[in-house]
């Protein structure tokens, strides 16, 4: 079941602790709500820019971070933070994600629109 709040913290809505949301490949995460899984998860940000600097991150991608109490997938979207994310990439990750959750027995993902 998809549910759409128009408004709100994704980090608060009530029953969900795994998120997901697009990023780049190239270990940036200085805009949007990518800035937010940043500072609110550091130790998730310092492993994604080492996969991307490997070159272990790549569009299309699904970057499944555990911190404890859920789980965050990171969406390779954008090749970098220059280029626009492109839907061959999104609907790979989204198949990859919703794959992982069911591996990670995740019932509720908060997804940005």
């Amino acid at each position: 079941m998809i549910r759409y709040i128009e408004k709100g913290d994704i980090f608060r809505i009530e029953g969900v602790s795994s998120y997901a949301h697009g990023c780049n490949c190239a270990g940036a995460m200085g805009k949007g709500i990518a800035v937010q899984f940043k500072d609110k998860y550091p130790d998730m940000y310092l492993e994604y820019k080492l996969l991307c600097k490997e070159n272990k991150f790549c569009p299309g991608d699904v970057f499944d971070y555990d911190y404890g109490n859920g789980h965050i997938y990171n969406l390779g979207t954008q090749a970098t933070w220059r280029t626009r994310a492109k839907i061959e990439y999104i609907e790979k990750a989204l198949i990859q994600m919703l794959e992982l959750a069911s591996g990670d027995n995740v019932t509720a993902i908060a997804l940005p629109a």
